[in-house]
This record gives structure tokens, C-alpha cells and sequence, in this order.
């Protein structure tokens, strides 16, 4: 929760720099799981966890980062999500 210490380490993802999380969401996934699979949720519902705020502030950044080649050509290969809702 907020006051966690965990939630001071800079290690932790929701002090993580804003492309370095984009992305871990929105690209970096296991070799053994297919794209497809990854999925992300805006909806925190008054959820006050630090790393589930920050996903919530990068899910729409990282679904279009997904599958742009170019946004960040080391993270893997580009991938188009199948969808978006919120």
C-alpha cells in the first residue's frame, strides 16, 4: 500500500521512469507466452496499491507502444493487442 516500504525502493514499478514501465507492460512479456495473453486493466476501482496506479496511468501508452516498432526496437518484437476496452 502507499506507505509500504517497498513502495520507497526506486526498483519498484510505480517509481519505474514512465517509458521504462510502458515498456515492461506493453512489450516485455515471457518467451514462452504469446502476446495475446498479456493483458492490463485501467479500471483500479478506488484501489489505492502504488504499482496498480501506475498501470492504470500507463495501460493506454503501453497498448499503443505494443505495436509500434520503432517506439522501443529493443524491447522485442512489436505486437498488436486485440483489443482495448475500459
Amino acid at each position: 500500500m502507499p506507505d509500504a516500504p517497498s513502495n520507497q525502493d526506486p526498483r519498484c514499478f510505480a517509481a519505474a521512469p514512465l517509458d521504462e514501465a510502458v515498456s515492461a507492460a506493453g512489450r516485455d512479456h515471457p518467451a514462452d507466452q504469446a502476446p495475446g495473453d498479456s493483458h492490463l486493466s485501467k479500471d483500479q476501482s478506488g484501489y489505492p496499491h502504488p504499482d496498480h496506479l501506475r498501470v492504470n496511468e500507463i495501460s493506454e501508452i503501453a497498448f499503443d507502444a505494443a505495436g509500434d516498432p520503432v517506439r522501443f526496437p529493443g524491447a522485442g518484437p512489436a505486437w498488436q493487442p486485440l483489443r482495448w476496452s475500459m
